[in-house]
């Protein structure tokens, strides 16, 4: 019997979120209120598959007992990243940069607030650098994959129910890039029966006829996420057994 929840994602699972002073309830409210039990939302907007992982490995880390436990996850693009920095303070004029829905001030996971986003869309100065100079779209999907597998073998290691969906079609490789030397050995050891059905929740939000958050937005609605929540979360969970 599923006596807790954790979730984890960007800002299609941030909880609570508000978008351009919109209230949002995202598909972890949703599961949440259907199991009607305790739960732990990790999910930040604009970040990458590391820190949906450390932020998920640490929740865990925190909870003594796991079997009654339910893990969800919804992964994030794979061209978005972060990195670590206690050496300095950032100059303000370093700081001026804003991504589309996240100022680029440092984020906490159990310590100190010294994890910085770095995204493509952003003007944040190191994701200028980044971007500029050492980007690369297979080696960002084998740190996505290796993200994924790390929380699927600790999940599998303590036999927790859990699972993994992503929120757009830009997340895992494409058939082509799944046939890439460095990327096959770790697609083929995903283990995709836990995956949700479906494509990605961007699209089932694109065909769902419902509007999104906003136009030309392609943040999900409350409705959108309960629609999704009520399709494709909830009968899986039913049809894995995790719920009656």
């Amino acid at each position: 019997m599923i006596k807790r929840f954790l979730s984890g994602g960007c800002s299609f699972s941030m909880v609570p979120v508000m978008f351009k002073g919109i209230s949002i309830e995202n598909w972890p409210v949703h599961v949440e209120n259907y199991l009607q039990v305790p739960s732990i939302h990790t999910g930040l907007a604009a970040a990458g598959n590391s820190f949906i992982l450390k932020s998920l490995l640490y929740q865990l880390s925190q909870i003594e007992n796991k079997s009654d436990l339910l893990v969800g996850v919804m992964w994030s693009g794979a061209d978005r990243h972060m990195f670590y920095n206690t050496g300095r303070v950032l100059l303000p004029s370093e700081m001026k940069g804003i991504y589309k829905n996240h100022m680029p001030m440092p984020v906490k996971i159990s310590g100190e607030d010294a994890f910085y986003f770095i995204n493509p869309n952003s003007d944040y100065i190191y994701s200028k650098i980044y971007y500029n100079t050492f980007y690369d779209e297979i080696g960002s999907l084998i740190e996505t994959m290796q993200n994924i597998l790390t929380l699927q073998w600790y999940l599998k290691q303590y036999n927790i129910r859990y699972f993994m969906t992503k929120f757009s079609g830009y997340v895992i490789p494409n058939a082509t890039q799944a046939e890439h030397p460095d990327l096959k050995y770790l697609y083929d050891m995903i283990d995709f029966s836990h995956w949700l059905p479906g494509t990605d929740m961007m699209s089932f939000c694109k065909d769902s006829g419902l509007p999104n958050v906003l136009p030309n937005d392609q943040h999900p609605s409350t409705e959108q996420s309960k629609l999704y929540t009520e399709r494709v979360i909830m009968p899986y969970l039913k049809n894995k057994g995790y719920i009656e």
